[in-house]
């Protein structure tokens, strides 16, 4: 573990998933991450550095393409969460028919370390996952404002 405080970019997050032990896969190419869930086979946490914008987007899309007929009500759906989610928002992409939780960060003047960087993750993926069964009703063909509904105890 490192507490030595770093900038967050590409290869201090390759280095962050090495020293926790992580599975996690690169694009070169792109300078991206994701780290898959060891509990939920395709699903995956991506992490997009955005050098030239001074942050990282952390994301957590529900794995596989929204019906056509379901992304006006997921649409909805993420409308009622935004509203009630102070940190992160939840997107859902017309184009690509997704949905996912997201959650930037700075990094221009911002150090981390291993323990704020996990802290992070958890965050992203806790969120996330506090949703999926509601978002999965939606999908099924609840109304949007199942998400909204307490979850039972």
């Amino acid at each position: 573990m490192s507490d030595a405080p770093y900038t967050l970019d590409y290869d201090t997050l390759c280095g962050f998933c090495e020293r926790q032990g992580l599975t996690f896969f690169t694009n070169e190419e792109l300078q991206q991450l994701a780290i898959p869930s060891p509990e939920r086979p395709g699903w995956a946490v991506r992490i997009v550095p955005r050098p030239d914008r001074g942050m990282v987007t952390l994301a957590y899309p529900l794995p596989g393409r929204i019906p056509g007929d379901r992304l006006d009500d997921l649409v909805v759906a993420a409308n009622l969460l935004n509203a009630r989610t102070f940190l992160g928002a939840w997107v859902v992409n017309h184009e690509a028919a997704e949905m996912y939780f997201r959650q930037t960060v700075l990094t221009q003047g911002v150090a981390y370390t291993d323990a704020s960087v996990r802290e992070l993750v958890q965050l992203v993926v806790g969120t996330a996952e506090m949703m999926i069964e509601r978002l999965d009703a939606v999908l099924k063909g609840e109304a949007p404002e199942v998400v909204l509904e307490e979850p039972n105890a």
